[in-house]
């Protein structure tokens, strides 16, 4: 017979293993009852306690609309060129044209008079940025000269100037140049870094009447102040615009801050051959987005108007479709418990239409919306002053949103493997509820894309209605005093 010595360091362990397989018995009876409790329980005790942990699900009413407040200009983040063309079926044409100034270089200005042009290159970096087919197109893209000047107000006080989307600029019908390069859309969301470079390239000749005249301003112009040269050089250059062909397919970005997006002049002197000067081109720059909905279901939609359709409602970045949320629900079965402390509020949807080319957007925030639909803006004080009493506010740019858990803002993150979108804002749930007595309390939040940024993307969001759910988790005090 083997004998086996217990010592204190064996009883230790033989204990611990017997309170686990009886915490498991335990926890398998706790689990019995709880599951013939009420379904509105999905947490609790039996017996008389102080707190009951309870579960409930929200529908939220909604409708669909425009906005105008999207701002496009490179003040803002990030710095893109978007431009191109694309179908939806369901959203109708989409047209992006980018509308920019330039100006030379410190290596531009040319000492040598009897310097000679050889061709000039225009180049845009490809920023990873693609909307639309998702297989290898020929894309076409012209080049016009502007006929306005671009505001430079941009440079003086950007918080109080901007440009949107729907801004526009008059240019010249007839292009300067016209280039087409074959694009791949999966090469195209592969680009994520500065190393990965892919061109979109216009050549000329010296013949070129744009590239002679600019070559001669900066040939026969030498200004000792930088400031007055860049004011003269506009006036003499006001800008360009990129403008799609009609059969284009596809919508990308280009770079604006790209070291390789410029123009550069090749020339060549009596005694030096293949010289370069280069331009680069400036933040005073933006994106026209324009989608034509005429024969849409989204034909009816106007800034700001509520459009109910049947089932569906849409989420669309630059050319703005927003889906509003209305906090009714919310507050019925809010006044409907005296003292509510939300452990957890979840916001979900379902997103239809998921393919590779038309996918929704990363993520998007829920920004705060007065009774006539517009943002609460921070620059506002009415809006400002509306909010006394909330805690868990976000900033979307300078609009009001919902604020997140951690003290940032609220997202909607989408799951691709899952097909669902969800975000937390547990707290700015609770200061709704803190906040339900007052007469001018937040009733509406709607959708917005942030990620990609609202300004300098396409992305599209289709989803039902009833996919929409507010899942709260609360406890409901019992005692007075709690």
């Amino acid at each position: 017979m083997i004998k086996t010595k217990i010592t204190p360091k064996h009883t230790i362990i033989y204990i611990m293993n017997l309170w686990v397989k009886r915490a498991g018995q335990l926890f398998i009876a706790v689990l019995f009852l709880m599951s013939c409790e009420d379904d509105s329980f999905l947490l609790g005790f039996k017996g008389k306690t102080k707190f009951n942990v309870r579960y409930q699900e929200l529908s939220l009413g909604s409708s669909v609309m425009l906005v105008d407040s999207v701002v496009t200009d490179n003040t803002e983040l990030p710095s893109r060129f978007l431009t191109g063309r694309y179908n939806d079926n369901v959203f109708g044409e989409v047209l992006s044209e980018a509308y920019t100034q330039f100006f030379p270089l410190t290596d531009t200005i040319l000492d040598e008079t009897n310097a000679v042009l050889d061709s000039m290159t225009i180049q845009f970096r490809f920023d990873g940025y693609v909307y639309g087919s998702n297989g290898k197109t020929t894309e076409t893209l012209s080049l016009h000269l502007l006929e306005e000047d671009m505001n430079d107000d941009l440079f003086i006080d950007s918080l109080n100037f901007s440009y949107y989307y729907n801004s526009s600029i008059a240019y010249n019908p007839t292009p300067f140049c016209t280039a087409s390069f074959g694009v791949s859309y999966d090469s195209l969301k592969k680009i994520t870094t500065e190393q990965d470079t892919l061109l979109f390239t216009f050549r000329t000749d010296n013949t070129n009447a744009f590239a002679s005249q600019l070559f001669n301003y900066i040939r026969t112009h030498t200004f000792p102040d930088v400031s007055t040269f860049y004011a003269e050089f506009r006036e003499e250059f006001k800008g360009m615009a990129i403008v799609p062909s009609p059969t284009n397919s596809k919508i990308f970005g280009f770079s604006q801050s790209s070291g390789l997006t410029r123009i550069r002049l090749h020339y060549h002197t009596p005694d030096l051959d293949s010289l370069t000067s280069n331009l680069a081109f400036s933040v005073s720059s933006f994106n026209r987005i324009t989608t034509d909905r005429s024969t849409s279901d989204l034909a009816g939609l106007y800034p700001y108007q509520e459009f109910d359709l049947t089932d569906s409602r849409y989420v669309q970045a630059g050319s703005p479709v927003i889906t509003q949320f209305d906090l009714s629900n919310f507050y019925s079965f809010a006044d409907s418990i005296p003292n509510l402390v939300i452990n957890s509020a979840e916001l979900l949807l379902t997103p239809e239409g998921v393919v590779d080319g038309l996918e929704p957007p990363n993520s998007v925030v829920l920004r705060l919306q007065h009774e006539n639909n517009q943002f609460l803006n921070v620059r506002v004080q009415e809006d400002r002053d509306r909010l006394t009493g909330y805690v868990n506010i976000g900033l979307n740019g300078k609009y009001f949103s919902v604020g997140s858990d951690s003290g940032t803002l609220a997202t909607l993150q989408f799951d691709n493997d899952d097909n669902r979108y969800s975000g937390f804002a547990t707290l700015f749930f609770q200061d709704l509820f803190n906040n339900k007595n007052k007469d001018d309390k937040i009733l509406y939040i709607s959708l917005n894309p942030v990620d990609p940024a609202l300004g300098k993307s396409v992305n599209r969001l289709v989803f039902n209605k009833s996919s929409v759910k507010l899942k709260i988790y609360y406890t409901k005090p019992i005692s007075s005093n709690l």
